[in-house]
């Protein structure tokens, strides 16, 4: 009598030969995955090769086939930690699509260990009406789990960069089933997840905001009030044109970071006494300041009797892109009488040069005689 012989006792070489068959259409390489907890391990590497990723990697780059891709990554048994995760969400106006990947992304941070580095690119997004409450609501979730959970040590938000063409066919199988598959799989994982110590887990040290105006919202909210009080935080970087929009007051208002010593506005529009704000509450630990190419909203330059700063700023060592214009701000800040700068070592200060801009020479001039008084280690003008 002949002997029927299940999928379960082929060879793991056969098995995995037949994951890799390209005829294979995705919904039946998803059921061969799921199929028991031995298959599982054998053919998740097969799927996720289909996008471009490799099952023990360590950086993961998910910028195509978005929402297949990161489904494939849930489903691994070896994802634990990485060294860098990046993303990008953009699937122009096809808002369902957009909450869709969002919410196979929210999946791959929950099973998520740690993460060195996780870059999350909204590039070229639009977001229908229909679908705002939901998409906000899930990416506000997971960048505060990304936080409470000690999850990655660096976080960048942006909204930039290139942008990658995407055809997901058969994306749609996953909308009903995807909750009870991940479910299914978190029992077949090789061994219980880890629980790290409070020594051994990642904590929150850069935190950078590109151009994404959107996390001033209040779906954001309780994400940017974790990161902007981080007690680990050590690099802020901010490089977005909104700052002085009054949706960014509260959040700017509540920044209180005791370990920062890097901070860095890269082409901001910034008013100045939210600037003085960041400065006099981060005097004690602040070394590096970083004001390149920012600027203040029309009619915002201070005048001489509100630029107050009674702190000494005596760590700070590094001033790069001060502007002399408006000369008082300057002028006040490095200036002996208000406060001292004992270590400062480097300024770049960004003066221009131009026929409408002489009457900003005897400033500047006034300026650099005070650093020289003050003996500066080094000055570099521009």
């Amino acid at each position: 009598m002949t002997e029927i012989l299940g999928l379960s006792s082929l060879p793991n070489e056969l098995l995995i030969r037949i994951s890799q068959e390209p005829h294979l259409n995705t919904r039946d390489l998803l059921n061969l995955c799921i199929t028991n907890k031995r298959l599982l391990s054998l053919t998740v590497p097969s799927y996720l090769q289909r996008y471009g990723i490799a099952c023990d990697a360590s950086v993961v780059d998910v910028s195509g086939y978005t929402t297949a891709a990161l489904h494939g990554l849930s489903l691994s048994t070896s994802l634990r930690a990485l060294k860098r995760l990046r993303c990008v969400l953009n699937h122009g106006s096809q808002g369902v699509r957009l909450v869709r990947e969002t919410r196979a992304l929210a999946r791959v941070v929950a099973i998520l260990d740690h993460a060195d580095d996780v870059d999350i690119d909204l590039s070229g997004f639009l977001c229908p009406q229909k679908a705002v409450d939901e998409w906000t609501a899930l990416l506000g979730a997971l960048l505060r789990d990304l936080v409470i959970g000690r999850k990655c040590s660096t976080l960048t938000v942006r909204r930039g960069g290139y942008v990658h063409a995407s055809s997901e066919g058969g994306a749609q199988l996953w909308d009903a089933r995807a909750d009870e598959i991940v479910r299914m799989v978190s029992g077949m994982r090789d061994g219980p997840v880890k629980v790290p110590d409070e020594s051994e887990k990642g904590t929150l040290r850069r935190l950078t905001i590109f151009g994404a105006p959107l996390l001033a919202q209040p779906p954001f909210m309780p994400f940017m009030d974790a990161a902007l009080t981080s007690a680990t935080l050590t690099h802020l970087t901010f490089d977005t044109l909104s700052l002085a929009d009054p949706a960014w007051a509260p959040a700017l208002a509540g920044i209180r970071l005791p370990s920062l010593t890097h901070l860095t506005l890269h082409a901001c529009v910034l008013r100045f006494a939210a600037l003085i704000r960041l400065l006099t509450t981060h005097a004690h630990s602040l070394q590096t300041l970083d004001l390149t190419d920012t600027t203040h909203p029309y009619g915002d330059a201070p005048a001489a009797e509100h630029v107050d700063m009674p702190v000494a700023l005596r760590g700070l060592h590094t001033i790069m892109g001060l502007p002399s214009d408006p000369p008082v701000f300057a002028e006040h800040l490095l200036s002996d009488r208000p406060f001292s700068m004992p270590a400062l070592a480097h300024l770049e200060l960004v003066a221009a040069f131009g026929v409408a801009e002489r009457q900003h020479v005897a400033p500047l001039n006034r300026i650099l005689e005070t650093l020289a008084s003050a003996g500066a280690a080094r000055r570099t003008s521009r």
